[in-house]
């Protein structure tokens, strides 16, 4: 290994326990509920896309030491397309009379904690790998 793929190695292993842990959160209403769970009423997007999210998290996760840069992209575009999705879907509950609730808050808080910190070290790893094939 290379000197200067150390903190290469590190970031992409913060990635990658962030997005099991993401993994965790979407598959254990999947087990408490089955595939089929409307998430509370939620639509049927946000259906699919949280659902798809337990496949999705660790597939990126084990990308990001199988073939590194293929990981990155997808992580990057995981987490930025959850964040997204999810302010919009939050800022709509936040109008029910019901509202959100306070694991809510604090999830979607980690989200954009995760997003800002993939954003501000993401060229790191990518710059240590190279450009033809798996580390």
């Amino acid at each position: 290994m290379r000197n200067g793929s150390r903190s290469g190695l590190l970031i992409r292993s913060i990635y990658g326990l962030c997005l099991l842990g993401a993994t965790c959160t979407h598959a254990i209403p999947l087990i408490q509920h089955g595939v089929f769970w409307d998430y509370g009423g939620a639509g049927r997007v946000t259906v699919v896309f949280w659902t798809s999210l337990a496949i999705a998290d660790p597939v990126a996760a084990a990308r990001l030491f199988m073939w590194p840069r293929l990981g990155l992209v997808l992580t990057g575009a995981i987490i930025g397309l959850d964040v997204l999705h999810n302010g919009i879907v939050f800022s709509d509950m936040l109008l029910r009379p019901s509202g959100l609730h306070l694991w809510t808050y604090i999830a979607f808080g980690l989200q954009v904690a995760f997003l800002l910190f993939v954003i501000t070290t993401i060229r790191v790893p990518w710059s240590q790998e190279p450009k033809d094939g798996p580390a």
